[in-house]
């Protein structure tokens, strides 16, 4: 027995030693799950060498906006959305969602997260995708990699999984998604808003309370969607959508029909109407840097009284305080009222919102509140027609509840 396999065979004896704590418990439960994940992903290679080589399989890779560019994927394809509301998008959910799909379903989208480095290439290796959208590079996941450049980097190699005659569609507005790309000779589509994209935005304009509007030019003809989204960076989306489902042979036709009156996922920015005519985004799904920033930025853009109920940041980047000074900043400019779920956070929050309100900024009032049921407390009965409340947290810190508390 060589040295390695010596050192694996300890492990696990300790474990099975510690099966009384909780330290063994869990060791254990990382050991099975990681052997699991690995047989379905091995399993899912297998099939789709086998029963699924005729299928057409597109993967949706980025930081930000797979789960709304999956779901405006299926729609353009004109297939069921299925569980792309279920996230099944790493380890043994995304070979499970895989191996679930009906072989009579030519056309399949997948959405690939990553956790850490070396993730996307043992993802990816089993399912040899036909298409890869890429959809943009932020800092989620970023304490597990040296830097922002080393995420664009480690997505990328989903490149090398890429079947022959394989294409990629990515973001061309951003340039860590088009220098990571550039490493890898495969064809290469572009959508965005800039000059020169293949798939091209050419204008955005939001509508409260109505639908928005988005125009891009497709082969060189002008077409307009109406749209629940909210903001110009979601619509991104919908050009990813639109440039992937042409590319593979779906006609504009085919695709604005498709994609008209596209609405958000539920918990991702969307716009809900309240019994007592005030209206939520909710927001609730998770709460990274980039896009609590894209969040108050939309709030920023509408009339009427703003309330905002926050919770902490997902992965927040360092330093934290200067992340949270400055998540706190632009509350003081946007927001009448805030609502703070008590953390480890709140100091930094509220140590900044003093200073800008003694500046006289916009903000008003700022309650400290222990969890989702004490917010409910703090608005229920106060508010009323005409008022936007954003609704911003983590997914563990359940502010959906406050969403849920104000819709009764």
């Amino acid at each position: 027995m060589n040295a390695a396999a010596t050192t694996r065979t300890a492990k696990i004896l300790r474990g099975l030693r510690a099966f009384g704590t909780s330290e063994g418990r869990a060791f254990l439960a990382r050991r099975l799950h990681a052997r699991s994940t690995g047989l379905y992903l091995a399993l899912a290679g297998l099939y789709r060498a086998t029963f699924a080589r005729h299928q057409y399989l597109v993967i949706v890779i980025g930081s930000l906006g797979k789960t709304t560019t999956t779901r405006a994927s299926l729609r353009a394809f004109g297939l069921p959305e299925g569980r792309v509301l279920a996230n099944a998008n790493n380890g043994y959910s995304l070979a499970a969602a895989f191996l679930g799909m009906p072989l009579r379903q030519n056309i399949v989208v997948l959405e690939v997260g990553i956790a850490g480095p070396g993730d996307m290439r043992v993802l990816t290796r089993p399912l040899r995708p036909d298409c890869i959208v890429f959809t943009c590079v932020a800092t989620e996941h970023l304490l597990s990699f040296r830097d922002i450049e080393h995420i664009a980097e480690e997505k990328a190699t989903a490149l090398a999984a890429l079947r022959r005659g394989g294409r990629v569609v990515i973001n061309g507005d951003d340039p860590l998604v088009r220098a990571a790309v550039g490493r890898y000779p495969v064809p290469v589509t572009t959508f965005g808003y800039g000059e020169g994209n293949d798939y091209r935005g050419v204008g955005w304009s939001p509508g409260w309370p109505g639908p928005s509007v988005v125009r891009l030019i497709s082969k060189g003809r002008e077409h307009e969607l109406e749209t629940d989204l909210l903001s110009q960076v979601s619509s991104y989306a919908l050009l990813a959508a639109w440039a992937t489902a042409r590319s593979a042979g779906r006609t504009d036709e085919q695709i604005r029909a498709a994609l008209a009156g596209f609405t958000a996922i539920p918990g991702r920015l969307q716009r809900v109407p309240t019994p007592s005519g005030a209206w939520l985004l909710r927001d609730d799904f998770k709460s990274t840097y980039e896009t609590i920033h894209l969040a108050i930025d939309v709030l920023a853009t509408l009339p009427g009284r703003r309330i905002v109920v926050i919770g902490g940041v997902d992965a927040v980047p360092n330093p934290q305080k200067t992340a949270y000074q400055a998540i706190a900043r632009r509350l003081a400019e946007v927001a009448d009222e805030l609502v703070i779920v008590q953390g480890t956070w709140r100091n930094y929050y509220s140590a900044e919102l003093n200073r800008e309100i003694r500046k006289g900024a916009r903000l008003r009032q700022v309650n400290l509140v222990r969890s989702s049921a004490d917010a409910i407390n703090a608005l229920r009965g106060r508010v009323g027609e005409g008022d936007v409340v954003l609704i911003k947290g983590r997914m563990l810190e359940r502010l959906g509840d406050v969403a849920r508390g104000l819709m009764q």
